[in-house]
């Protein structure tokens, strides 16, 4: 627990201080990349065999609503049976491309890019 909390902590106040600079692109891929990685570590440390999924979006939707999403940002539905099961498959194991594409994916369809807010001061 320390170690995800150390990451979040640190990725997240990096994400923030450098919002600004990135393009809207970047921003998508960074937002993706630290959720991703937030949920496949929470995965491997709350490996029960049911309330993974609603636990990993409960803490989805707090850090988008940290980086100033609405509670309402639709991006919170669970994904396809097989793939949502391979990237929890492959997050047990260490890998978290597959919950990082999960989430870039999400956005990708939920978010035009320009539209991405700026997080809270």
């Amino acid at each position: 627990m320390d170690d995800f909390d150390r990451f979040l902590k640190t990725k997240m106040q990096s994400l923030e201080l450098n919002w600004s600079t990135l393009t809207a692109d970047r921003k998508a891929e960074q937002i993706a990349r630290v959720i991703g990685v937030a949920i496949g570590q929470l995965i491997r440390i709350h490996p029960f065999r049911n309330g993974n999924g609603r636990v990993s979006r409960l803490l989805w939707a707090v850090l988008l609503h940290r980086l100033g999403f609405s509670y309402r940002f639709s991006l919170l539905q669970r994904p396809e049976i097989f793939e949502y099961e391979q990237a929890m498959k492959s997050a047990m194991t260490g890998d978290f491309s597959l919950t990082i594409a999960l989430v870039l994916d999400a956005l990708g369809q939920s978010v035009t890019a320009p539209a991405l807010p700026l997080p809270p001061s």
